[in-house]
């Protein structure tokens, strides 16, 4: 059976360069990520790593220092390990540097103006790899951290063959996430990588086109410049060698992958093969569609983005109504011959931006949920409030400026109108977009993020609540 394999380097602080703040959160969780998955072995690089005794005899340090990463190399891939159909990842979360026409990756110590002598050229670490045994070689790098780097930049050094995904394009910067405490790359790439394990059919091709629709989305929402992923295939190479590994997580975190269609409705994910459900994961997808609430997958996906209180419910009681359903079912059961049972047939995800699959909901029939919408609370004061009244939709706008002791906010209250399309705000006209997740809704300039459930029906909200007909009212409350 074909394994997959990982080494993985996080470096935080440099003796030469600047600091990297989350780099070596950014690897923690990676590991940990990986060691849950389907992974055999993974080696880790990282301020925090222990030792590791290689094959019963050496002691290594996993310091991710050059001597420390080049013996490494050296004793690992001294001759082939692995077999054909094997799967070898490559991990790296640190500085990158451009030195002599030649792409580096810069361990702890190395200096950027000695990175032929004191870091790991890429084409030095391709040639290590290439010795493992496999072709099915990838390189997930995030290197690209300053403006003067010029790390994987288009100068004729891309790696040769292997599949490199890159965490930023042409002239763009990897971007960190202070309120998460993680580089946007690395929280996008493990939503990736556990959402399309649930497929068994999704490779290398599908992360990379998931990722170029979630990347952005994350760095925009955090009000950060544009980040892109950028894909590098050597031409004898196919992405469908690089299968996406199933995971071993529990599963209370297969909420996220009902969503998996609606992320993949892009224009951009056209073209890609249709994903096919993995066996294992169809009984709970089904029982997940037909026995979850709409509010309780709205809590899945919220409590999967960190924003849930820990549940302290505890299991209830079957029903009356469900108590004599069954009994129903075991007194029809008894005049009934038990037929064979069928098997579900296999779930086809399609990747056209016209097809609708998933849930079963078209998206211009989702109503938006109620509760307080933000972009980032810690940078302006604008909002976006949605109340609900029955069929009776009303949303408060607050727009602000940055929290200020003489700011103000001018607020709108309105009703929204559900017509053939979606659902419109009566004040501006705008049309509401329900996101990828329930959590989610854009009106055409920014996507909002739904931090909170309870909004307040009183005052201005509650008048549109109880009005008959279209409502639109200004305020402008004052500090």
């Amino acid at each position: 059976m074909a394994s997959h394999w990982a080494i993985a380097i996080g470096i935080s602080q440099y003796s030469y360069m600047d600091p990297l703040k989350y780099a070596d959160r950014d690897v923690e969780v990676l590991q940990e990520y990986l060691t849950k998955a389907n992974f055999d072995t993974v080696y880790c690089f990282s301020e925090q790593s222990p030792d590791l005794v290689f094959n019963g005899e050496v002691t290594l340090s996993m310091q991710p220092t050059f001597a420390n990463l080049k013996r490494f190399l050296d004793l690992r891939f001294t001759t082939p390990f692995l077999q054909p159909d094997d799967t070898l990842w490559f991990f790296f979360i640190g500085h990158g540097s451009h030195y002599g026409n030649q792409d580096y990756l810069m361990p702890a110590d190395g200096h950027p103006n000695f990175a032929d002598s004191t870091a790991l050229s890429i084409d030095s670490i391709t040639q290590y790899l290439r010795n493992s045994g496999t072709e099915k070689i990838v390189l997930v790098l995030d290197a690209c951290h300053t403006e003067t780097q010029q790390f994987g930049q288009g100068f004729g050094t891309d790696p040769n063959g292997v599949i490199t995904l890159f965490s930023s394009d042409y002239g763009q910067i990897s971007r960190k996430l202070d309120g998460l405490k993680h580089g946007s790359f690395t929280c996008a790439l493990l939503d990736g990588l556990q959402t399309l394990s649930k497929y068994q059919n999704a490779t290398i091709e599908h992360l990379y086109l998931l990722l170029k629709d979630t990347l952005p989305k994350l760095n925009r929402r955090s009000l950060k410049p544009p980040q892109n992923p950028r894909l590098r295939v050597d031409p004898s190479l196919s992405t469908a060698m690089i299968q996406i590994p199933p995971t071993k997580l529990k599963s209370k975190n297969w909420l996220q992958g009902l969503f998996l269609p609606d992320k993949l409705k892009s224009p951009g994910m056209t073209g890609a093969p249709a994903l096919v459900a993995s066996e294992s994961q169809q009984p709970a997808k089904i029982l997940g569609i037909a026995g979850l609430t709409g509010a309780v997958i709205c809590a899945g996906v919220i409590g999967y983005l960190g924003l849930q209180k820990p549940n302290r419910s505890s299991p209830s009681a079957p029903s009356t109504a469900q108590t004599k359903m069954n009994l129903a079912t075991a007194h029809n059961s008894t005049k009934t011959p038990t037929q064979p049972k069928q098997m579900a047939p296999t779930r086809i995800v399609p990747n056209r931006p016209d097809q609708e699959a998933g849930l079963g909901e078209i998206p211009s029939e989702r109503s938006p949920r109620p509760g307080v919408y933000t972009t980032n609370p810690q940078f302006t004061a604008s909002r976006r409030e949605i109340g609900k009244s029955g069929d009776r939709l009303c949303i408060k706008l607050v727009n602000g400026s940055p929290n200020t002791a003489k700011g103000h906010s001018k607020v709108v209250v309105s009703s929204v109108s559900r017509r053939a399309d979606g659902y419109y705000i009566d004040a501006t006209g705008q049309k509401l977009s329900l996101g990828s997740l329930y959590s989610e809704l854009s009106d055409g300039k920014l996507l909002w993020q739904r931090l909170e459930t309870d909004v307040d029906e009183s005052g201005l909200m509650g008048e549109c609540l109880t009005a008959k007909t279209e409502y639109v009212k200004h305020d402008k409350p004052g500090g």
